[in-house]
């Protein structure tokens, strides 16, 4: 069975367990980098999310990730609200899967 993986900070992620989805924590650069892997590695892992409060402080981390490995990854708002850098990363995934910035504005 194919499932869903959310990635970020114990107490901004714990809300998607209630949804059925797996939890992995990460607080740092490394520790992001490290669980992605191991995610990249599992062939169940149909979707990765990863919580907006931990790209803002590792920018690009996703984009580059994105481009190396074929798992669908998003990065979505906590319940503590958007920092803009879930529709940054929405922004880019679109222009790189359209080849054009058709949500326009500049997001990115």
């Amino acid at each position: 069975m194919y499932k869903a993986v959310v990635i970020g900070e114990r107490d901004k992620i714990l809300p998607f367990k209630a949804l059925g989805m797996g939890l992995e924590y990460a607080s740092s650069r490394k520790d992001l980098e490290m669980v992605m892997e191991k995610l990249a590695q599992d062939p169940a892992i149909s979707l990765i999310i990863v919580s907006e409060d931990i790209v803002v402080k590792q920018p690009d981390i996703v984009s580059t990730f994105r481009e190396r490995v074929r798992i669908p990854s998003v990065v979505l708002p906590t319940h503590l609200g958007s920092t803009g850098a879930s529709a940054r990363e929405t922004g880019k995934m679109v222009k790189d899967a359209v080849g054009v910035d058709i949500l326009g504005g500049g997001l990115y």
